[in-house]
């Protein structure tokens, strides 16, 4: 399996940690409550290393077309997806946690998304070479991230029917989506 592939290439962006509690100030992606957490906490959160929050600026632009804020959790075994995840993680599974990822309103539907999703994995499968994971999970905000995330092989958690499920991707599935 390789990663998917959009039909029109989107811009080419620069990537960096967010440097400045000001970066974010402008970021409106249309969901209030990533929005309102751009701008009030990701810098600081960034700074007391509760997350790494990364920004992506295209190339001849100077403010953020997008931003993902990225931690590490633990799921307990019911939330993994196979039974043999389940019983070779027992006392729970740690995962590369994306928090939030987001694309400025004006920036959507030109590949940004995909393009921040394909970086943080790629962090994900750094991070598992230094310290084993099971692998990348995120909570979806609706139907259309959800159909991206499935794009990208995440499979919705046990359990998890509502309106943000918990998705998974094991890092074995990762490393798949990269071999190609």
């Amino acid at each position: 399996m390789t990663a998917p592939q959009q039909g029109s290439q989107p811009p080419r962006l620069t990537q960096r940690r967010i440097s400045s509690k000001h970066e974010l100030s402008r970021f409106q992606c249309g969901e209030q409550e990533l929005d309102g957490w751009a701008k009030s906490h990701a810098f600081r959160l960034d700074q007391k290393d509760r997350c790494r929050v990364v920004i992506f600026c295209a190339e001849t632009a100077s403010s953020p077309c997008g931003f993902y804020a990225a931690s590490m959790t633990q799921q307990a075994p019911g939330k993994l997806l196979r039974q043999d995840d389940r019983d070779a993680w027992k006392d729970g599974a740690p995962l590369m946690y994306i928090q939030y990822i987001g694309v400025q309103r004006s920036q959507q539907c030109l590949g940004i998304g995909s393009v921040m999703l394909i970086a943080s994995l790629r962090r994900a499968l750094d991070l598992n070479e230094i310290v084993p994971i099971h692998g990348v999970a995120l909570r979806s905000l609706n139907d259309r991230t959800t159909a991206l995330y499935e794009r990208f092989a995440f499979r919705r958690a046990p359990d998890e029917d509502g309106p943000h499920p918990l998705m998974i991707l094991p890092m074995l599935t990762a490393k798949d989506l990269f071999a190609g």
